[in-house]
């Protein structure tokens, strides 16, 4: 009886290391899968920027957690409902702490496979200036505007949509304002306007003609919009 009852304690004992070094290896696998063919391989080709370190981390993390959790359920019995809420709760805390960053996160991600944006590229807000875009990391896009000002935009808020001048097609529209005195005709602001227009070399090869209308009237005079 002495010699049974060991040996099941002895199996018991080995049954319960086999099982910790199973899924503690089932752990490690899937964290490595996940680093070499999603983050480092399929992500980071297809944007082109190091994932950020962050970002691999919270996901290890939760690999590592819900490994822990079916370790303790499988192999050591363990009652894992007071355990599983509290964890959920840890990251639930965690992901509204790290929200913005992770939908930067995710909107970089859908901007490296989707591609609606490039270096190089001239974008605008609805209140801003129109920008240069000189980086786009996993946190931000860098632009530069035309007056030399570094502008830095959070990625989910080019998720929110903006103007992109460079994608568009051959050309399109614009407009400015300019006063002229009320002595000026309509016929004088149009030869003035107009023919100053297709002084720019890239305007006068659009093959759209400009057009000009009457805006406003001021103090100053008429607001002519070109």
């Amino acid at each position: 009886m002495a010699e049974a009852s060991l040996s099941n304690e002895l199996a018991a004992t080995l049954g319960t290391v086999v099982g910790t070094a199973f899924w503690i290896v089932f752990g490690y696998a899937v964290d490595c899968l996940m680093t070499v063919f999603a983050w480092n391989n399929r992500v980071q080709r297809r944007s082109g920027v190091p994932v950020p370190k962050s970002l691999t981390r919270l996901a290890g993390m939760a690999i590592w957690i819900t490994t822990t959790i079916i370790l303790l359920a499988v192999v050591y019995d363990v009652p894992i409902a007071g355990f599983s809420t509290t964890s959920g709760i840890i990251i639930a805390v965690i992901g509204f702490a790290l929200r913005n960053l992770i939908a930067d996160v995710f909107t970089r991600i859908a901007l490296g496979i989707e591609r609606p944006l490039q270096i190089g590229d001239w974008i605008k807000f609805d209140d801003e200036r129109p920008g240069k875009v000189v980086e786009i990391n996993w946190r931000a896009a860098r632009l530069i505007t035309m007056d030399e000002v570094s502008v830095v935009v959070p990625n989910s808020q080019l998720a929110a949509g903006y103007r992109n001048y460079s994608q568009s097609n051959e050309y399109w529209w614009d407009e400015f304002e300019i006063v002229l005195p009320y002595d000026v005709t309509y016929r004088q602001a149009e030869r003035i306007l107009l023919s100053a227009v297709e002084q720019v070399p890239a305007s006068a090869s659009i093959p759209p003609e400009p057009d000009l209308l009457i805006g406003n009237y001021t103090d100053r005079g008429t607001e002519w919009r070109v």
